[in-house]
């Protein structure tokens, strides 16, 4: 079983952390 709202948090960070890591390998 997995928390909901821990899925939801993990999620919502793990794709800021991609955009920011996908405008890193832009801007580079």
């Amino acid at each position: 079983m997995f928390h909901k709202t821990c899925n939801n948090t993990c999620h919502l960070t793990r794709s800021i952390v991609h955009l920011i890591a996908v405008i890193t390998a832009i801007t580079s």
